[in-house]
């Protein structure tokens, strides 16, 4: 393993290959995924960029990689330019190209194109379908690998909560919701055809049963028929934890959970 990927910390990077038939590779607090079909590979999000994440890749697999990105925000394509070219839904880019590792990795110019709603990604034996599913950011997609029966969700649906206050678009918080409510039902219909989620953050795979608890938590909050929680604080964090002077408020409903804005 080259020297750039291990730190006073140790690894940089952990790897290993799952029970759902992907590799697993841990950035700082991220979990980034590889499918490996029998002629290409399909790399969701590149982390923060730290290390070398495209050799970590080339250990693995030998493979053409196509690489994705669940959304735009910084822990999820702050190492795109390690590649030459990414596929992200619309609006990603912005974020994306705003990303500070960019400017020191291999291909800060790389090439990106937009993922369609419904894309089919044929990786030999193993078909993957992007689907749109935007709320938390509006170029969010989730990611069907139809094969081996699981859904990679990005932030849009975490064991832990999903954050409704970061979005990059000048709506309301309750809108947000509102769509994220809208992309629950979508992949509720879906359901029949995965049998595990594998989020970006806080652990998994998750029980398909993530879903119906957020529509659930999605209608109480439009509704008005639920209070949020004495301190948005949780899972050993504190309150401030994600910084700024932002007021912020938790809801949670069964397993699910958001964070908004007071």
């Amino acid at each position: 393993m080259k020297e750039v990927n291990i730190n006073e910390s140790g690894f940089v990077y952990g790897f290993w290959k799952t029970d759902y038939g992907c590799w697993q590779i841990n950035d700082r607090n991220n979990a980034l995924y590889l499918l490996v079909g029998e002629e290409k590979a399909l790399l969701i999000d590149t982390g923060y960029g730290d290390g070398d994440l495209r050799e970590i890749v080339e250990r693995i697999t030998d493979l053409p990689v196509m690489v994705v990105d669940t959304h735009g925000h910084l822990d999820h394509s702050g190492g795109n330019a390690f590649f030459t070219e990414v596929w992200m839904g619309k609006g990603g880019e912005k974020d994306a190209l705003e990303v500070e590792s960019r400017t020191r990795l291999p291909y800060p110019d790389y090439k990106i194109n937009n993922l369609e709603d419904g894309q089919l990604i044929d990786l030999g034996g193993r078909v993957i379908e992007a689907i749109a599913i935007g709320a938390h950011h509006r170029s969010s997609f989730a990611f069907l690998d139809k094969s081996n029966r699981t859904l990679y969700s990005g932030d849009e649906l975490e064991s832990a909560q999903v954050l409704l206050f970061v979005h990059d678009e000048d709506v309301e918080d309750i809108e947000i919701a509102r769509r994220h409510l809208a992309n629950m039902n979508k992949l509720k219909a879906r359901a029949g055809e995965f049998d595990r989620i594998a989020p970006a953050h806080n652990g998994g795979p998750l029980e398909v049963s993530y879903i119906d608890d957020y529509i659930e938590l999605a209608q109480k909050l439009i509704d008005g028929n639920i209070a949020p929680e004495a301190t948005c604080a949780g899972y050993g964090w504190p309150a401030d934890i994600f910084g700024g002077d932002a007021v912020l408020k938790r809801f949670t409903h069964k397993k699910a959970s958001f964070v908004m804005r007071a």
